[in-house]
């Protein structure tokens, strides 16, 4: 588990990930992460499921 610290960005709110995160991701600036609730709580994915189909 990690602590991640929420900051500003502007007007809006954001979150800082650490660099072994992005690294593990594989994700850099202006990418896409899908954040998912669960009944355990909240997920962090690369993907975004299509719950319709």
């Amino acid at each position: 588990m990690l602590k991640v610290k929420v900051t500003a960005v502007g007007n809006s709110m954001g979150i800082e990930l650490p660099q072994e995160v992005l690294s593990k991701f594989n994700v850099g600036k202006y990418d896409a992460l899908y954040l998912v609730e669960s009944a355990e709580g909240f997920m962090l994915t690369l993907y975004q499921q299509d719950f319709a189909s």
